[in-house]
């Protein structure tokens, strides 16, 4: 990871805004439609992270993992498929990605749980 991605990971504003969005999920998941919410959220979270694509995913009651919701700056050419998938290899790992597989079309990818 270069080093500028390191201060953001690492930034303080970024911890506190992902920890905004679980928490309004998890208050909105028994209170109201966390959908009213997200949008704004990733929007600034897609501008501090300087990303094409910010995204949130959980899993349901059955286990299957769902895009809660994303922000593209513009064209993306990541799917909900791929967004799923890197939302189940983490929620199983409990672990941030930093690197997809090669062959993909990614070229820098972080999520965490």
């Amino acid at each position: 990871m270069t080093d500028k991605w390191q201060k953001i990971v690492n930034s303080p504003e970024a911890a506190a805004l992902l920890k905004l969005v679980r928490h309004i999920h998890l208050l909105c998941d028994h209170e109201g439609d966390v959908s009213e919410f997200l949008p704004t959220m990733l929007h600034q979270l897609a501008q501090l992270l300087d990303v094409q694509t910010a995204a949130v995913t959980v899993q349901d009651v059955g286990s299957k993992q769902q895009v809660l919701a994303r922000y593209d700056r513009g064209q993306s050419a990541i799917s909900d498929e791929t967004l799923r998938t890197i939302g189940e290899r983490v929620s199983h790992t409990n672990a941030k990605i930093t690197r997809w597989p090669n062959g993909q079309i990614l070229r820098n990818v972080l999520a965490a749980p």
